[in-house]
């Protein structure tokens, strides 16, 4: 017995399974209805990706210090000054200020 299926039944049944993933931002940088995305839109989508990198990166970065600190490879002190560090990168990561009147 064969079953026929349409490129649109097929993908469907892509993604609700999970073996297909569809995408945010289709390859041709068209927006929806066809319309092409600005070079602003584009920018900001790029800034975006680059951000949410970037606090990636930062949390991992966060969690081997912990690792470290909790296998006592990282002394109390050590462990406030990378911390701090840290704190110091997700801020310009997010661009964002820090509140003065929090200590």
């Amino acid at each position: 017995m064969k079953i026929k299926l349409s490129r649109s039944q097929w993908e469907l049944l892509g993604i609700k399974s999970g073996w297909m993933k569809k995408a945010i931002i289709p390859d041709d940088g068209m927006a929806d209805g066809g319309t092409p995305y600005t070079n602003e839109e584009m920018d900001l989508m790029q800034r975006q990706e680059k951000q949410a990198n970037e606090i990636k990166r930062i949390k991992e970065e966060a969690e081997k210090v912990f690792d470290e600190f909790a296998s006592n490879l990282l002394s109390k002190e050590g462990l406030e000054l990378r911390l701090k560090e840290l704190i110091g990168k997700m801020y310009i990561a997010k661009m964002t200020q820090p509140n003065p009147n929090v200590e």
